[in-house]
């Protein structure tokens, strides 16, 4: 028999155990129901540990949040420690002072200050129609006439959700809602609303982010109108003649306060600011450019390409 002569006696044969044998290793790999759902559970209660502990500490150096700056920490927490801590030059760039005249032009209209929304936009900016939009804000107008309407909303919450003013001493987080409408003739006994947020720019890639606007400004709502037990939000695309929007119970929205608490906590009580340099983030990142007064960019972390 030459070497390459198939030899079924060369395989190696079942293993059958003696009562003389060890029992094998256990397989590690082998799902395992028990010590999955045992994983699950020990990661759920570290989770609410976590919650605990953040919620005990005290405040640091940025002591309030709102959902914008929640997501510059998130994606870069040196870029929330040099605007907030530094002070230093963050000018807002074209778009944002576009969508700021059109918002002003949406606002005049539903608060009657003006017959028609004329945005007067600056040199090189780009027009909107919003005729699309109008039965909306003539609705709007309509309600904000009859007191069912509350416009531009600066909302001002301590840390235990108490309400208090958007510049207080002890604001912990603020909420700014371009429009909230109540079913209803009374807000104070509403139990549904809408909240309306008007969008300039794309919605394509921000989906992500604008549902998870959407979801603090229904728990904020709730927050502040004890009777609410029902809220929808709608995002209007202005530039796409587009909306997109979610529900939420007042149950639903209390399961999800607990992971925006724990997530706005790790922000007001840090200490620490690492920068995250990448090439999205510091594309648009006014601190990785030189501001009119510097003589340098105030980031020396930013990615160079």
């Amino acid at each position: 028999m030459t070497d390459d002569t198939f030899d079924p006696k060369a395989f190696k044969k079942p293993m059958r155990l003696t009562p003389n044998e060890p029992a094998p290793a256990p397989d590690n790999e082998t799902f395992n129901p028990k010590a999955v759902a045992g994983r699950i559970a020990a990661k759920a209660e570290a989770d609410k540990q976590e919650e605990i502990d953040l919620a005990s500490r005290p405040l640091g150096q940025v002591k309030t949040w709102s959902f914008s700056r929640l997501m510059a920490f998130e994606n870069c927490p040196y870029s929330v420690y040099l605007k907030s801590v530094e002070k230093a030059p963050d000018p807002s760039g074209p778009a944002a002072e576009r969508g700021t005249i059109i918002h002003e032009a949406i606002e005049n209209y539903i608060q009657c200050e003006t017959d028609v929304i004329r945005p007067e936009l600056g040199r090189g900016m780009k027009g909107v129609d919003l005729t699309p939009f109008m039965p909306l804000y003539n609705r709007l107008r309509e309600g904000y006439q009859e007191g069912r309407v509350e416009v531009e909303g600066d909302w001002g919450f301590t840390r235990d959700w108490q309400q208090t003013g958007f510049f207080a001493d002890d604001v912990w987080a603020r909420v700014k809602l371009d429009a909230i409408e109540f079913q209803g003739n009374d807000p104070a006994t509403a139990t549904s609303a809408l909240a309306v947020d008007h969008k300039t720019g794309r919605r394509f890639g921000n989906e992500l982010k604008h549902n998870q606007q959407g979801m603090v400004y229904a728990i904020a709502a709730f927050m502040r109108y004890p009777n609410l037990e029902f809220v929808e939000t709608s995002f209007e695309y202005l530039d796409q003649n587009d909306r997109m929007g979610n529900k939420y119970t007042r149950s639903r929205a209390m399961l999800l306060k607990p992971m925006w608490d724990k997530r706005a906590n790790k922000l007001t009580t840090a200490t620490e600011f690492p920068p995250k340099p990448s090439m999205h983030a510091c594309k648009w990142c006014a601190h990785a450019k030189v501001q009119e007064g510097e003589d340098a960019p105030r980031c020396s972390f930013a990615y160079q390409e």
